[in-house]
């Protein structure tokens, strides 16, 4: 979800989902937070995180996650579509209007360095290291 959100423009094959699984685990998606930011209200997130609902790429759609649900068929040309639309773009604008929406919101380096903050108590909880032990053990079977 992190580089997802990261992205500038996102294409969703129809079969894709998305989740913010963290809070099953006890934990929060401090590292990734100010991504998260880029393409999701606080109260999207929120939701994400408290139920670690798996989305389907209709609803990422209409949340704004993905710009683009596109079929596997239609993949590579969607992509090659999305690119031929951007190229023209000189690199400066795109630096300039990023600086520009990015400085508009929250201190998004402050929030990411208070998310690693919490995170990293949250993993060094005995119950934590426990969940994410289960975890590991359970996607090895």
């Amino acid at each position: 979800m992190g580089i997802v959100c990261a992205c500038d423009h996102v294409i969703a094959e129809e079969n894709s989902t998305f989740a913010l699984p963290e809070g099953l685990l006890g934990l929060i998606p401090g590292m990734i937070m100010p991504a998260l930011l880029n393409r999701l209200s606080p109260q999207r997130i929120k939701k994400m995180v408290l139920t670690g609902t798996n989305y389907t790429s209709k609803i990422a759609h209409d949340w704004g996650i993905v710009d683009d649900v596109v079929t596997k068929a239609t993949l590579q040309d969607a992509t090659t579509k999305a690119i031929s639309s951007m190229k023209n773009c000189k690199k400066d604008p795109v630096g300039d209007v990023k600086q520009l929406l990015y400085n508009s919101q929250i201190n998004k380096d402050e929030l990411a360095q208070l998310g690693m903050n919490i995170l990293a108590v949250k993993l060094n909880e005995p119950e934590i290291s426990v969940r994410l032990i289960n975890l590991a053990e359970f996607k090895e079977d």
